[in-house]
């Protein structure tokens, strides 16, 4: 039986990338932007006519849909939180812990006890008998 990791480490590379990949298109689109103002600025001291060059037209639109519809690196987390977290296990997890919790709990009342009842033994001058199983054992 072949065991998924509960995580894509590729989903975890992704989240890794993600900022730079947003900042990558977030300059792409500021230096587009900045060669069409430049352009302009240069066709208007030249005095000729400014001709829109379509192709950084297309890149600019391209890019802001693109910066409009991609989700934060956050959003990715909750999307993949929601996909994979489910009812189901919401109850497991609850009836582990419910149970650990419980053992965990009635194991410690149990040490309590003994540590009690051995202290009360000790003050009774009776030595209990794993106190006995040490000295022997020094």
């Amino acid at each position: 039986m072949i065991e998924h990791p509960i995580i894509n480490p590729w989903f975890i590379y992704l989240l890794g990338v993600w900022n730079n990949l947003i900042y990558t298109i977030k300059f792409c689109l500021g230096f587009c932007l900045i060669l069409m103002i430049a352009d302009y600025v240069k066709s208007t001291i030249l005095r000729k006519e400014y001709k829109l060059n379509k192709g950084f037209i297309a890149v600019v639109i391209c890019l802001t849909i693109l910066l409009t519809f991609l989700p934060s690196r956050n959003t990715l987390i909750g999307i993949y939180a929601a996909k994979n977290i489910t009812i189901e296990q919401v109850i497991k997890t609850y009836h582990v812990t419910k149970s650990v919790g419980k053992d965990l709990r009635e194991y410690t009342i149990n040490f309590i006890k003994d540590v009690v009842k051995a202290i009360n033994l000790e003050k009774e001058g009776v030595h209990h008998e794993t106190s006995k199983i040490n000295k022997n054992n020094r």
